[in-house]
């Protein structure tokens, strides 16, 4: 038995179904302009924002693609952002620390996971479905 595929809508305008992809249904914000687009989405969009440099963000990056895997058919969005990569979308989004998770609906911000703790943000994803 497999898990229903749901469109989601691509922020540049293509539909994609996120379990067609085959490691991991976690995007990647390169830049502002793609951030904000994910962030106007109507699904529920987690925003995991990470560094290469950091080790508690290297234990969640496998714990987070799960999560995106496991809740793709709810049509979550999960969307991966390097503070390094992407210039000021820290101070833009208020991100003190790596890793940070926020989760928006809409271009509204509904939660905040700050830190490793899977549990937490596993909680905080089912709180927001």
């Amino acid at each position: 038995m497999g898990h229903p595929e749901a469109n989601v809508e691509h922020p540049m305008g293509q539909n994609q179904s996120p379990l067609s992809c085959a490691l991991s249904t976690v995007s990647e914000a390169t830049n502002l302009e793609e951030l904000r687009s994910f962030t106007n989405l109507p699904n529920l969009v987690v925003l995991n924002f990470t560094a290469l440099w950091c080790g508690p963000c290297k234990f969640m990056k496998d714990k987070f693609a799960v999560m995106a895997n496991q809740y793709a058919d709810h049509s979550m969005v999960a969307v991966q952002i390097d503070i390094d990569k992407v210039p000021r979308c820290n101070q833009i989004y208020g991100v003190r620390t790596v890793p940070t998770f926020l989760l928006y609906r809409g271009g509204v911000k509904v939660a905040e996971v700050v830190g490793s703790n899977d549990g937490l943000l596993r909680a905080t994803i089912l709180q927001n479905l």
